[in-house]
C-alpha cells in the first residue's frame, strides 16, 4: 500500500484555477481515493518560562530574559495526524489519463491512467503486506523458537563499549542460546530468513487445521509478538501476521 501511495503523481497542470468542474467531470467524481497518515513536525516547545520571569526583579531582568529566549527557542518532535483526498474526474480525450484535484483546491491536474487504475476497482485486501512480520532486530531482546515441541531461546546480549581514547561509546552485539554463544553471522541470517517469510495468500475466511508445529515468539522492546505455524495441507502453513489476518 505505502509504494502504491508512492507511485501517485501529477502529470501537466490543466489550469490553476478551475471556475466549472463538470467540464473534468469534477464536480461529481467518480473516485474519490483518500490517504490517512502520520506526519513527524518539529514545534516549538511550550514556553512557560515567560510567563515565570516577568515578575522577576528589575536586577535579575538580564539573565531572565536570556533564560526565556532559550527556552522559546527550544523545539520538540510531535506526531500529526493528516489526510490527503484526491478526487478523480473523467478521461481526457485519448483515454490515457484521468482529470483529478485535491480536496481544497482548484487546480485541475492530469494523472496517468495506470496510476489511478492502482486504487480503482479493488478491495482493501488487494492492499495487504504480505509479509507476516518485519520485526527490527535493533528492537529484538529474546527470541523463542519451538519446533516439535522443543523450545529453544535464543537471547540478544547489547553491551555498551567506551573508547579509551574519546568519550565516545560502541555497540557490542551478541548472541547466545543456553551456555552456548551463537556465531552473529549465523544468526542474523537465520532472523533474516524468518522475518522475510511471505504469504501466498491473506483470507480472514481461512480456518487453522491442525496444532501449530513451529511457534516463533519475538520479545521485543515494546512487547512480544506470536506466530504460530500449524500445516494446512500439503503445500501450506496457517499463521495470522502481526496485524492479526489469516494467511497461508
Amino acid at each position: 500500500m505505502t509504494s502504491a501511495v508512492a507511485s501517485l503523481s501529477f502529470g501537466d497542470l490543466v489550469t490553476y484555477n478551475a471556475s466549472d468542474l463538470s467540464q473534468y467531470g469534477l464536480d461529481q467524481p467518480k473516485t474519490t481515493i483518500r490517504v490517512h497518515y502520520t506526519e513527524e513536525q518539529e514545534v516549538e516547545a511550550d514556553d512557560t518560562t515567560t510567563a515565570d520571569t516577568s515578575s522577576d526583579s528589575t536586577t535579575d531582568s538580564a539573565s531572565s530574559d536570556s533564560t526565556a529566549t532559550s527556552s522559546s527557542s527550544e523545539t520538540t518532535t510531535v506526531t500529526v495526524e493528516k489526510d490527503l483526498v484526491l478526487y478523480v474526474g473523467n478521461a481526457n480525450e485519448d483515454g490515457g489519463s484521468y482529470y483529478v484535484k485535491l480536496d481544497g483546491s482548484n487546480e485541475v491536474h492530469l494523472m496517468t491512467a495506470s496510476n489511478v487504475e492502482t486504487f480503482t476497482g479493488k478491495k482493501a485486501s488487494d492492499f495487504w503486506n504480505m509479509y507476516i512480520g518485519m520485526e527490527n532486530v535493533s528492537d529484538l531482546t529474546s527470541l523463542d523458537i519451538t519446533y516439535n515441541g522443543e523450545t529453544k531461546t535464543y537471547v540478544r546480549h547489547v553491551e555498551e563499549k567506551k573508547d579509551d581514547d574519546s568519550d565516545s561509546t560502541t555497540q557490542e552485539i551478541s548472541y547466545t542460546c543456553g551456555d552456548e554463544t551463537i556465531d552473529k553471522s549465523t544468526f542474523t541470517t537465520f532472523y533474516s530468513s524468518l522475518i522475510g517469510l511471505k504469504a501466498q495468500t491473506k483470507d480472514e475466511s481461512l480456518v487453522q487445521a491442525k496444532d501449530a508445529e513451529f511457534t516463533a515468539v519475538f520479545h521485543m522492546t515494546d512487547g512480544d509478538l506470536t506466530f504460530a505455524y500449524s500445516p494446512y495441507d500439503s503445500s501450506f502453513y496457517y499463521t495470522v501476521d502481526e496485524d492479526g489476518v489469516r494467511l497461508l
